[in-house]
This record gives C-alpha cells, structure tokens and sequence, in this order.
C-alpha cells in the first residue's frame, strides 16, 4: 500500500474500536462472502482498538469521522502529516472543521448549536467534552493513535503477504474502472459521470468491506474495501433470488434422476452411457435431463473438455435465499 492508502484506511478503520464486527447487520452475509482467516486478522486488530475505544470515540464513531475531513480538507499523504497536523492544530482550527462538517454551519463553533443537530446525546457529550477538556483529551489521543498506527501497520503487513494475489486483483478492478464495478458497487452512490471523471483511486486493506467516494475538485477519488466488490456481489445476486427462481430449482432438484445425475457429475462422471447404466435409462433419457439442468443454468459445460460441473454460486444462493425467507440464520 502507498503511504496515502494507508493513513485513509487507517483513519477509517478506526471506527472498529466502538463496534464489534459481529454487532453489524450484514455480518453474517460477510461471512459467506469473505475469507474467514481474513476476517480473523481484523477482529484481532478490533480487540486492541477497543482497549482505547473511550479516547478514539472522541474523534471517531459511527455518526462522524473528523480525521477523514482532516485528510480531505489538507490533503493529508500520510501518517505522519497526519500526527503533524493533529499535534499543531488549534483548538479553534479544529472544531472549525467540525463546525462546518458535522454541525454544517460556516460560523465558529458553539456549544449551543449541538443543541439543533441530529447526533446521538452521547456524541453531543463528547464534543462538548473535547471542547472544554481539548488540549488534554487531544494529547492523550495522539498516544493512542501512535500506538493504534503501529498496530495497524503490522496488520496490513500482514495481510499484504497472506492476500498477494487477492490485492493485486482488486488493484486491476480499481484501475480498469469497468462497467460492472460501477454496478456492482458505486452504483447506488455516485453517478456514472464523477466514477468515470475520478482520478485517484484507494484500496482499503482493514476498511475491507467499505466504499469511499470524495469529490473536492472537478475529479474524484474512488476508495474500495478488499473485499466491497466481493460483498456487494453476492448481496445483490442473493437479493436477486425470488419465489419462482427458487420453486423451479427445487422442483429440479426433487427429481431422483435430476439429483441421481448431480451426484455423478460431482464425482467427475460426465459420459451419457455410464450415467445411463447406473440408473438403467437409455442415453437419450439421460440427454433430456442433462439438457434440462443446463437449460436451468444448474450445470454449467466446459467448452474445452465438455465436462460438466455444478454450478455451486446458483445452488448456494438458492439455499441461501430459502434460509433468509424461513429466518434460519
């Protein structure tokens, strides 16, 4: 990762000390779309951003982010313009910044005007905890976010050396900006205009499952958690399942030859006469029903070899969706 990379998606991790992972709606989705080991490696890093939760709230929580409005507003390349930046900073420079990103006022901040804003009572109370206590809480905070650093260096470390190929891949996506990542993931948030127009593009190693998109100039900067497109993927195929896809697939997959010929197909058995012998049909039988599953995308043929193997993203899905509508996970 380059030094800016890192200190975005640092700054954006952080939202893990006030949160559990298991605590998020789509956890369980993540789950089945993300490599477990990964997933294990961050909540590790979770655990120790946790022990400091009570100072990073302060600064990061789910209703705001104000280092990420730092590195935005001063272009901030890494960490240590960062730590510069935090260490240097006057109180009312400071909470200009959340004045006019948070409160969304342009007028110095106030006390007074958390009063009017939609935030939690508790992240009111911070703010006017850091507003009276700033100088204190802010150096114990740069301790914190020292050490936090050094924790989150060794994990991307880490992740680095374990997901060569899996990084160099999302890389290639972010780069080629394709159709379908716009559909996949940006879709929903940005129009095909500023995706197309952003100039910068960030991949977010511990902010995995996240999307980011900043527009301070006529271009844009696209940010992409490791596994985003992966998630988001499997969300929207998933959401695609419906009644009528789900009652043709069972009522494929309830037939014993149907299920008989899966079995086989599993064990690498693909030739017409031997599936026919087993059963004791002819291979004409065994022909319809091949073209059947085909026909209902639940084989899928090797154009090379002619082999024919399941189609386990379909399948999967399926039973997904059934335990989803049945409420059994």
């Amino acid at each position: 990762m380059n030094p800016e990379d890192k200190v975005i998606d640092f700054c954006l991790s952080l939202i893990y000390a006030g949160k559990n992972l298991e605590e998020y709606k789509e956890y369980k989705d993540l789950l089945k779309a993300i490599d477990t080991s990964y997933l294990k490696a961050i909540k590790e890093y979770q655990l120790i951003l946790q022990e400091q939760c009570h100072l990073i709230d302060y600064f990061v929580n789910e209703e705001y982010n104000v280092l990420s409005y730092i590195l935005i507003l001063q272009h901030i390349p890494d960490f240590e313009a960062l730590r510069s930046y935090l260490t240097n900073v006057s109180k009312e420079d400071f909470f200009q910044v959340i004045s006019t990103h948070i409160l969304e006022k342009k007028t110095p901040f106030s006390t007074q005007d958390l009063l009017e804003v939609s935030l939690e009572e508790k992240n009111k109370w911070k703010l006017t905890e850091l507003f009276y206590k700033y100088t204190e809480i802010k150096d114990e905070f740069l301790e914190v976010i020292e050490n936090s650093w050094q924790q989150y260096s060794s994990l991307v470390t880490s992740l680095e050396h374990h997901f060569q190929s899996k990084i160099a891949q999302e890389k290639r996506r972010l780069a080629e900006k394709s159709d379908n990542l716009y559909s996949v993931v940006y879709r929903d948030y940005i129009t095909k205009e500023d995706y197309e127009a952003s100039e910068n593009n960030h991949l977010l190693l511990a902010s995995f499952q996240k999307i980011m998109f900043t527009k301070m100039t006529s271009s844009g900067s696209l940010g992409l958690g490791l596994f985003a497109y992966d998630y988001l993927r499997f969300v929207k195929s998933t959401n695609n399942y419906n009644q009528e896809s789900r009652e043709k697939i069972l009522k494929i997959l309830a037939d014993p030859t149907r299920f008989g010929i899966l079995k086989f197909i599993i064990e690498g058995v693909s030739s017409n006469k031997i599936i026919a012998n087993k059963f004791g049909i002819s291979s004409a039988a065994v022909s319809y029903q091949l073209k059947n599953l085909l026909d209902n995308k639940i084989i899928l043929i090797d154009p090379n070899s002619r082999k024919y193997t399941l189609n386990k993203e379909l399948l999967k899905h399926t039973l997904i969706g059934i335990e989803k509508e049945l409420s059994l996970d």
